[in-house]
């Protein structure tokens, strides 16, 4: 089930760019910021994402990912499992259900 990054699954380059980026989580989600709050509000209801409190939801669920990456990435304190289940944990911030969620987690990144 492992779909996040994992330490050596990429090219060392590759991590020691993450390295050194996920070392100030900040910097990440604000490079990113603008094209992701965009994606994000294409998803928000109906049917979708919940829209309540939006701003404070991505900003939230940012600092989650980054951290979960942070995890994988710079400490090494989280297995790619960890880091799914993470992921997983995180979409509740969005009220997605454990058994939603779990499944949007459950898809690889490439096929």
């Amino acid at each position: 089930m492992q779909k996040t990054l994992p330490r050596g699954a990429i090219a060392p380059p590759v991590a020691q760019v993450l390295n050194k980026t996920l070392k100030d989580p900040a910097f990440v989600i604000e490079a990113v910021r603008v094209n992701a709050m965009s994606t994000l509000a294409k998803v928000v209801d109906p049917g979708g994402l919940d829209g309540s409190d939006f701003d404070k939801r991505a900003n939230l669920w940012a600092y989650s990912l980054a951290g979960i990456l942070h995890g994988v990435h710079v400490t090494g304190e989280l297995t790619p499992a960890d880091a799914d289940a993470s992921l997983t944990i995180s979409l509740s911030l969005w009220n997605l259900s454990p058994a939603v969620a779990s499944k949007l987690t459950s898809r690889p990144l490439a096929d």
